[in-house]
């Protein structure tokens, strides 16, 4: 996706939307400001950069979150030759309950191809994103994902409820993850259909 896909709509939006009034160090809205007589004054952007910047940002995040979504589409589609657009050369994944880590993107494929003829559904859920550079992201977010068996039941359905946490970098082909980490809550059903 291009960037100025992302920031020409976002513009828009942006502009829809209000702040609340500015205030002094009172917490009184300053005189000279439209906020005085109770306009309500177009939203600024956070910590002092410009609308071209926040924007920026902006379309970074989306991008990010967009990366983080095609994960487990890969998994569920089982199209583990396109890692590449995920995750850098050099990833580092700690993907399995053991807790031990996978170098390099043909061992995080490696990994996760293991069930690739048991069909599953993926979710992730609840998401943080923080930017730490214009190069370099963290983020986390909740998974849930369901791996079938044959029949119908829950004894035919194992679950796995976790967290994952993410390291991305912005390279010349969007941004990708080069640390993936996944933090295992719980389990439920019949573990036997992922073993």
């Amino acid at each position: 996706m291009h960037l100025s896909s992302v920031i020409l709509p976002m513009t828009f939006a942006w502009s829809v939307y209000a702040a609340p009034p500015p205030v002094n160090a009172t917490g009184a809205a300053p005189s000279n400001s439209h906020a005085a007589n109770g306009a309500v004054e177009t939203a600024s952007p956070p910590y002092g950069a410009s609308n071209t910047q926040y924007l920026l940002d902006a379309a970074h995040m989306v991008n990010i979150k967009q990366t983080m979504s095609m994960f487990p589409i890969l998994v569920d589609s089982v199209r583990y030759s396109e890692m590449g657009s995920v995750f850098t050369d050099d990833v580092v994944g700690y993907l399995d309950s053991t807790g031990q880590a996978s170098h390099g993107l043909e061992a995080v494929v490696a990994l996760t191809s293991k069930l690739k003829d048991v069909p599953s559904q993926h979710h992730l859920t609840t998401e943080h994103v923080i930017l730490q550079s214009p190069t370099t992201a963290n983020a986390t977010n909740y998974l849930i994902s369901k791996y079938f068996g044959g029949g119908t039941g829950n004894n035919q359905i194992f679950t796995v409820f976790g967290v994952y946490e993410w390291k991305l970098v912005l390279t010349n082909a969007g941004w990708k993850a080069n640390y993936i980490k996944l933090i295992y809550r719980d389990t439920q059903g019949n573990k036997t259909i992922a073993s």
